[in-house]
């Protein structure tokens, strides 16, 4: 079965708003925190096809959900219970693996309830290109340049149930 904008629209109304009192923040004037209600169909439509596409047939039921808005769902991470998603408007193709992402955006669930999207605050920058788990219990984000630079780690507080954009360490 096809998913379409009207089928995705009603698997989210039916999906639960808020699974708890978790807050989703950022640390970072470069990225803000929308609401969930801040998920639409992508402006931009349906974009052709390239290689920057996900490739994978398996994606979570929230990557499904994004993708059948036409985003252009370019990674995905499960990270202290939560499911993050990281999806942009559009992405153009650079040959040999490259690919430059607008407009990127991390969606972010827990126990099937969506709870909100990290944005950026000037589009013009590309801070958000996908994300990736590391091995250090942090959610790593790089830009959505052709040649991606670290933007910034996605990070959790157990005490005070808070999911936080920050910007990377410097060194």
């Amino acid at each position: 079965m096809k998913f379409t904008p009207l089928i995705a629209a009603a698997a989210v109304m039916i999906l639960p708003v808020t699974a708890s009192a978790y807050i989703v923040s950022s640390a970072s004037p470069e990225i803000a925190v929308g609401a969930p209600e801040t998920m639409t169909d992508n402006p931009r439509g349906i974009l052709e096809e390239t290689p920057c596409f996900p490739a994978s047939q398996d994606m979570s039921e929230p990557a499904l959900l994004l993708a059948a808005d036409d985003w252009i769902v370019t990674g995905e991470a499960e990270f202290q219970g939560f499911e993050l998603v990281s999806y942009a408007e559009g992405a153009t193709h650079l040959g040999e693996g490259r690919c430059h992402y607008e407009d990127g955006r991390i969606a972010v669930w827990r126990e099937g309830a969506f709870l909100g999207v990290f944005e950026q605050t000037n589009p013009d920058l590309d801070t958000i290109g996908y994300i990736y788990a590391t091995d250090t219990g942090e959610v790593a984000v790089r830009s959505g340049k052709p040649d991606p630079a670290a933007s910034g780690l996605i990070r959790y507080d157990a005490a005070t149930e808070e999911l936080y954009y920050d910007r990377p360490a410097a060194k």
